[in-house]
């Protein structure tokens, strides 16, 4: 019982860190982009007042390692909606339903140092096709 009540104070905590830091954001017009996994439980998902911009319920569809269904936030600005021309990289790690039996190898793949190390990384073919889709202006570059 006491694990769960430290937990629900770390969240507490979390939540309130994320509600200031949206604040500072709207004050000072600050632009933002936030990402946060995407889930039925998840606390933004259920109790927040701001809805998430954009949903990616499978990131391998994109060039990431794993599914992870993953919500972003724009805040102070709009996703743009660029069109990537590109082929996408097939840069899947296999694991099963449960990250905890990742074999070595798999999460070695990802550049982590452990298991659950890897479960949050995300591939720079990810990163640099998000920037390019969502972000900038001009994604062909020049």
């Amino acid at each position: 019982m006491l694990y769960d009540m430290d937990l629900m104070d770390e969240v507490n905590t979390m939540y309130k860190y994320v509600n200031y830091l949206f604040i500072l954001c709207i004050r000072k017009n600050l632009k933002l982009v936030m990402e946060n996994p995407y889930s039925e439980e998840h606390f933004l998902r259920r109790y927040w007042c701001y809805l998430p911009s954009i949903i990616d319920k499978d990131r391998r569809d994109n060039g990431d390692y794993f599914a992870k269904p993953t919500q972003y936030w724009f805040l102070n600005c709009k996703p743009k909606n660029n069109l990537v021309f590109e082929p996408i990289t097939y840069n899947h790690v296999s694991v099963g339903d449960a990250i905890k039996y990742m074999k070595k190898d798999d999460w070695e793949k990802t550049g982590a140092k452990n298991c659950k190390v890897a479960r949050s990384m995300i591939h720079p073919d990810y990163a640099n096709r998000f920037i390019r889709q969502y972000l900038i202006d001009n994604p062909g570059g020049t």
